[in-house]
């Protein structure tokens, strides 16, 4: 009887661990399909009966551990620089910051993820967030219809004059030098 309930107190200590980590692996953008680890952490109960020793527990667990280890340092950017990345391509209109991601949607000390995000894309975010719109004004800038003011908006610049010196600062020119060249060149 001993044995038994050794075994079933190895099974759920085991099992909260699994849970653990298949929580961490999902958040930071692992996926639970066959052939990767969080296939193997959403089957762990199944194949836990398979294994008659601790040692045999052990090596499954290490296994799994080391898979999703590989896994995350084939990633380009840490999970949360990520997300940033894709919400600064959806929102870069807005009046976004790094202290106001921190703070509302990540809960965390806006020096801490302003040194993270420098770190992983070399970058401060205010200048990726200034040239993602530097960018996508060059685009704008490709239709003859939009006015500069137009463009700024879009860009997401609420003041023109601010958004012309910018632009002259990126590009060494402002955006209607920019376009009337882009129209000679056509």
């Amino acid at each position: 009887m001993g044995n038994c309930k050794n075994a079933y107190t190895l099974y759920v200590t085991i099992s909260g661990i699994f849970n653990l980590l298949y929580r961490l692996f999902c958040r930071t953008g692992g996926r639970a399909d066959n052939g990767n680890p969080g296939y193997m952490l959403f089957s762990y109960r199944t194949d836990l009966y398979r294994y008659h020793t601790l040692s045999e527990v052990e090596d499954y667990v290490v296994n799994i551990v080391r898979t999703m280890c590989e896994e995350q340092e084939g990633k380009k950017y840490h999970y949360i620089v990520t997300e940033i990345l894709a919400y600064v391509a959806q929102n870069y209109q807005d009046n976004i910051s790094i202290g106001e991601l921190a703070e509302h949607k990540y809960f965390m000390n806006s020096s801490y993820l302003s040194r993270l995000f420098k770190n992983e894309t070399g970058q401060t975010f205010s200048s990726y967030l200034m040239e993602f719109r530097m960018r996508k004004a060059k685009e704008l800038l490709e239709s003859d219809w939009l006015k500069i003011s137009d463009v700024a908006m879009l860009s997401g610049y609420n003041d023109v004059s601010r958004f012309i010196q910018y632009f002259k600062k990126s590009y060494g020119m402002t955006p209607e030098e920019y376009r009337g060249r882009k129209n000679v060149q056509k």
